[in-house]
């Protein structure tokens, strides 16, 4: 008896210990939309989409939050395995009307989705704009790979094959989150989705990544493209990466940073006045100066047709920052160039009503207080000069301000209202956008959270005007 207990003892732990062949893991998003009007104006959200537009009947009619409301779900399932320790798998799959209904223009706006100089958006890193709408339930593979780690000659190495993504540095290589109104680590994360390849190999302290292949028709069941990327941003052109290849070299500096080099080449299959590459080079540096972090960033972006130049002018873009964190405080300054022809598929940031800005000198700072353990009041400044102006007109200025206040609530409760404005000193007048903001969150249990925000907008941009609110509400719930 004692030996058939130890056997089925043994039989049992033998069972628990055992790994899944497959481990299954997920998120399930429930999004919803609702717009309205003010004083017969429509409103103008931070991500440039238009609130508060009718539908049908109500077709390019302002309207309340009852006819501008749009219902939004996704479910995204994860499954990922391994064979040894050496080989491991894994592919998310989507499902719901999130994916058109984010990334499309929308329908119906009363404002010429140009208006912001915009080209039509694709997929995940589709340019702001529209209004919000919903699409036909869509499928898709956001990512199904292959990784193995190992070594060659020596030396470390890694890979992962299949469609998967990745990010370089803000200048470089790194997706915007124009998502404002939703919030999701695999919209936010910055990465651009591709079907290839990233090989690493590290070389003692240092490591070098190779990427790429094809960026162009990864499509959904209904045909959007899941990344799509323009190979520059300038008229009506229309031109998207079809393939691209990149080289990403980091290099620690001690304990006190590191310093990325990188070298991507931007190919479309498509000729358009004599270009159809576009060459992205540069570095980023982080580097720890004593309780003052410095941060500098170099950048440039040549069109060429294969390997002749076209244009290695006016393309360039650097930064230079400083930050310092301490005890309940923090503070920073920067100062940034972008020039007019500078089209990396980067990441830059935001001035007032201009995504990804080109054409101009741009400084500014933040400070950020810790009022009490559960009170934070941040302010940002920023003031912005047209150089050129392809866009505007050189010397056109802009002053941009927000001020956020964020309350740590009791039981993992979160609560921050922000306010922006911003300034435009134009040829043409001056002009104006404002936003008012509330956000709430709160944890429904260990793996979920429900999340509501509303924001209004005031603003005057010449040729049009705006007034007008967003409500979104999000329950979020991983798995």
């Amino acid at each position: 008896m004692k030996k058939d207990v130890a056997d089925l003892d043994a039989r049992l732990r033998a069972v628990e210990g055992r790994k899944p062949a497959v481990d299954i893991s997920g998120e399930l998003n429930l999004l919803s939309l609702a717009g309205h009007s003010t004083d017969g104006m429509i409103g103008l959200m931070p991500n440039l989409r238009f609130t508060g537009i009718g539908r049908g009947d109500y077709d390019e009619t302002e309207v309340g939050m009852s006819r501008d409301l749009t219902m939004l779900h996704e479910l995204a399932v994860t499954m990922s395995g391994s064979d040894g320790d050496d080989l491991s798998w894994s592919g998310t799959l989507v499902v719901g009307n999130m994916f058109g209904s984010l990334s499309m223009y929308g329908y119906n706006s009363p404002v010429d989705s140009t208006f912001f100089g915009a080209p039509q958006g694709q997929g995940y890193n589709s340019i702001p704009g529209g209004t919000y709408s919903e699409y036909d339930s869509d499928v898709y593979l956001r990512s199904l790979s292959v990784m193995f780690d190992g070594n060659l000659l020596g030396q470390g190495f890694g890979a992962e094959v299949g469609r998967v993504s990745h990010r370089v540095g803000r200048y470089l290589y790194q997706r915007p989150d124009y998502t404002t109104e939703y919030q999701s680590e695999a919209w936010d994360n910055g990465e651009h989705y591709f079907d290839g390849g990233i090989l690493t190999f590290d070389f003692g302290d240092t490591s070098l990544n190779v990427f790429g292949g094809r960026n162009s028709d990864r499509l959904t069941t209904n045909g959007y493209e899941i990344n799509g990327m323009m190979l520059f941003q300038m008229g009506d052109s229309e031109q998207m990466v079809d393939q691209s290849l990149g080289f990403e070299y980091d290099v620690p500096l001690g304990d006190s940073g590191g310093l990325k080099l990188a070298y991507i080449f931007l190919d479309s299959n498509t000729l358009s006045d004599g270009v159809n590459r576009n060459s992205v080079y540069g570095g980023e540096l982080d580097f720890d100066l004593g309780g003052v972090t410095l941060f500098g960033s170099y950048s440039k972006s040549d069109l060429n047709e294969n390997t002749d130049v076209v244009n290695d002018e006016d393309n360039e873009a650097y930064e230079v920052g400083l930050y310092h964190e301490g005890d309940g405080f923090a503070a920073g300054v920067r100062y940034r160039e972008i020039d007019k022809y500078f089209f990396a598929p980067g990441d830059w940031g935001r001035v007032g009503v201009f995504w990804n800005p080109t054409d101009m000198e741009i400084g500014g700072a933040f400070v950020m207080f810790e009022l009490n353990p559960t009170v934070d009041l941040v302010g940002y400044y920023e003031h912005a000069e047209v150089v050129d102006g392809s866009l505007l007109t050189a010397g056109d200025e802009i002053d941009s301000y927000t001020v956020m206040l964020n309350f740590d609530l009791n039981g993992g409760k979160k609560f921050g209202l922000s306010y922006e404005d911003t300034d435009y000193k134009l040829d043409g007048g001056d002009l104006y956008s404002r936003w008012y903001t509330a956000r709430y969150s709160q944890p429904l249990g260990e793996n979920s959270q429900f999340m509501l925000g509303y924001t209004f907008s005031d603003a005057d941009l010449g040729e049009a005007a705006f007034k007008g609110g967003l409500l979104s509400t999000q329950i979020q719930i991983k798995f």
